[in-house]
């Protein structure tokens, strides 16, 4: 009897146990899946959440207008580098389905010059929002807007703010973490002594992202 009993108070003990351990296994997964804007199911909102990014810039272009009443005078040049760029911002996407992008970004550039090793440096402050599609979780083509404004460089960071666009594809290498390959465009104009100028810099950009 007392052998029975003590079997039955082992098997009760087991089960509470077994219970226990799931409750807490389950409570770990929703923490896991919870991001600081709330629950995110991972597996279907890939990238989704505060997403902080880094990337590199290369194949840059930069295109100068000058306006003088009705003339005007167009000049480009590449002979410059997308040195850094940052990103945070927020992105809810979800698989075969339309998501958004948003982000703060810092881009800095810096002119070659075989005169000076340090080159003349500008760099840029933009916010864009983009319209997302999500192929699979390793593959989410976007593309939207961008609004910019240079604040270094000799006479581009007179010029005003400006509209340009980005388009570009992001996705998961591992879980909540991803890459991003772009293409983007900024754009400013302005009066500097007189003339009237419009500044386009464009760059193709790969990078890194991670969401919290």
């Amino acid at each position: 009897m007392k052998l029975k009993s003590k079997l039955t108070c082992t098997i009760f003990a087991l089960i509470s146990l077994g219970q226990n351990f799931a409750t807490a296994q389950e409570a770990g997964k929703s923490i896991t899946d919870k991001s600081i804007f709330g629950s995110i199911n991972k597996d279907e909102n890939p990238l989704s959440g505060l997403v902080v990014g880094v990337r590199k810039g290369f194949s840059q272009k930069a295109k100068s207008t000058a306006k003088f009443g009705d003339e005007s005078l167009s000049d480009s040049t590449s002979d410059f580098a997308h040195q850094m760029g940052f990103s945070v911002g927020y992105s809810k996407n979800k698989l075969e389905n339309f998501g958004i992008k948003t982000n703060l970004n810092y881009d800095s550039f810096k002119f070659d010059n075989e005169d000076d090793e340090t080159g003349e440096k500008f760099s840029s402050f933009s916010g864009e929002g983009n319209v997302t599609y999500s192929v699979n979780k390793y593959l989410i083509p976007y593309a939207g807007l961008n609004i910019s404004k240079f604040n270094k460089g000799e006479v581009i960071k007179e010029l005003n703010p400006g509209i340009g666009y980005q388009i570009g594809i992001t996705g998961e290498i591992a879980n909540n973490f991803g890459y991003q390959f772009a293409y983007q465009a900024l754009r400013n104009s302005g009066s500097y002594e007189f003339v009237n100028f419009e500044v386009n810099v464009s760059t193709l950009q790969l990078g890194i992202v991670a969401a919290f």
